[in-house]
Order: structure tokens, then sequence, then C-alpha cells
């Protein structure tokens, strides 16, 4: 999926160097999901799992 690939790259090359270690373990932990999981949570049709709804709301809300 296009769009989620430009939303996880700009994360990364904008913002996970400065992150906390949880929020980067969070992120490399939200790689391992599928694409259709992660879309889901990302646009509100699914809960994420807790471990990774900061992650999830940091990426709804990156400028």
């Amino acid at each position: 999926m296009r769009e989620l690939d430009v939303l996880l790259e700009t994360y990364l090359n904008q913002h996970f160097d400065q992150a906390a270690a949880p929020m980067q373990a969070a992120f490399l932990l939200l790689l391992d999901q599928e694409d259709p999981d992660i879309w889901a949570w990302l646009i509100g049709h699914a809960q994420p799992p807790a471990e990774l709804a900061d992650v999830i709301l940091r990426l709804q809300h990156q400028s």
C-alpha cells in the first residue's frame, strides 16, 4: 500500500531517531504487522493493540 509506505517512511526519516526508546520499539513492532491492519488502525476503523496505540497516535498526528 503506497500511502502507508509514504507515511511510515516519513515518520522514520523525520521522527524515529529523536523518539524515545519505547516509541522506537513500538514502531519497529508496527512494521511487523500486516498492512491492512495498520491502515485500519490509522484511519480509526479498528482499535490497535495497546502496545501500538502510542505510535499509531503519533503517526496520525505527524506533521
